[in-house]
């Protein structure tokens, strides 16, 4: 009975350390049990602590511009100028766009008047057709003999005779069934249908062959151009630079944020002036390689106040701590506070109990690794 308890106290006593070490820095040591407080003691926040992991700082970042296919680079931009998000700074080999842009808006201009020809030419065959069945009527009603006739004429002439106006009267039946149907206006129908497809086709050719040919600024910030001559497909032709601000770059490989949306992610890290700086997101990228596909997110960060730059000591590689944004702020609690006091409880009921029993009318709206997000009983 006495191993019994024993065996009973040691599980005890690592499922406690085991909670611990979950919720508590490594650093941290041995503590007394504070009492838990009130609600309005805990910070009102609209983010929570998922993380930290490495991350590269770069300030002033510039992104390379590079051109898409053979030609000459013609700049619509100039040096040191600033340029928006999306604007077209340059074109590469603009006189093939030009010819094909040209093209594009005489199959257009034309298109009215081609439409009316085909239409125009339809009654054209419509009234051909109606007077070769007039002239196969009478043909045949000339070619229609009497028995006397046909006695006159001879046996051999008569069928003859009569073959040919068979003929006649299968080409008069056909005539007459396109005349009845709508041969003639299926006819203009794909016509016309061709003529559509003969300018979306052209179209289309002009959008892609402006995709690749325009080159636009994939960011705010100042342009530098590195070449205008005739460059090949892939070559750098300049560079766009973000002055005054910084970025930071974190490749998310661990697995408590593989279902985390990036956009609902924000960063924090704590400069060398003892500063706390904030990054909130911008965009995800992927790098693929033969070994591995990378999913890198990048974050804009702030000035540590509005009268401040961002420091250039800043740059590097540093420890950044990841958050995730609350759709709502919430008073934030950290799991140590509660768990020295009361393992046993939360073990067994769970935080969103715990807290709801322990803080009359309060609810958890997230339980993150370290730290509950809680809204009082007034906050809800």
């Amino acid at each position: 009975m006495k191993n019994g308890n024993e065996t009973a106290m040691i599980c005890k006593k690592v499922l406690f350390i085991f909670l611990v070490s979950i919720v508590l820095p490594s650093s941290l040591t041995a503590q007394s049990h504070p009492d838990l407080g009130t609600m309005a003691d805990f910070p009102m926040e609209d983010r929570v602590w998922l993380a930290a992991a490495l991350g590269e700082i770069s300030i002033n970042p510039s992104i390379k511009l590079e051109s898409k296919i053979l030609g000459k680079i013609e700049w619509r931009a100039k040096t040191g100028e600033i340029v928006s998000e999306d604007q077209v700074i340059c074109l590469a080999d603009s006189k093939k766009l030009e010819l094909s842009s040209s093209e594009v808006t005489l199959k257009q201009d034309k298109y009215p008047n081609s439409t009316k020809d085909i239409h125009d030419s339809n009654q054209e065959k419509k009234k051909a057709l109606r007077t070769s069945i007039i002239a196969f009527e009478a043909k045949i009603a000339e070619m229609t003999l009497t028995v006397t006739e046909s006695k006159l004429l001879g046996q051999n002439f008569a069928k003859r005779l009569i073959k040919e106006r068979a003929d006649i009267q299968k080409e008069l039946t056909a005539s007459q069934s396109k005349l009845d149907s709508n041969y003639f206006e299926i006819g203009v129908q794909n016509e016309i249908r061709a003529l559509d497809l003969e300018l979306e086709k052209a179209q289309h050719e002009n959008q892609e062959l402006r995709r690749i040919s325009e080159i636009r600024a994939p960011t705010l910030g100042r342009l530098s151009i590195l070449s205008d001559d005739v460059v090949k497909p892939d070559s750098i032709i300049g560079e766009i630079t973000k002055d005054g601000i910084a970025e930071a770059r974190i490749e998310l490989n661990d697995l408590r944020l593989r279902n985390v949306v990036a956009e609902e992610l924000a960063i924090e890290l704590t400069g060398d002036d003892g500063r706390v700086y904030r990054g909130t997101y911008l965009k995800t990228l992927q790098e693929q390689s033969v070994a591995r596909n990378a999913r890198i997110v990048v974050f804009t960060i702030d000035p540590a106040s509005k009268d401040q730059a961002i420091p250039e000591d800043l740059r590097g590689i540093r420890m950044l701590q990841i958050k995730r944004l609350l759709k709502k702020p919430g008073r934030i609690v950290p799991k140590s506070h509660l768990i020295f006091k009361f393992p046993e409880e939360i073990s067994k009921i769970g935080w969103a109990s715990f807290i709801e029993k322990r803080w009359d009318g309060s609810k958890v709206v997230y339980v993150g690794p370290r730290e509950l997000a809680i809204l009082g009983p007034d906050e809800h």
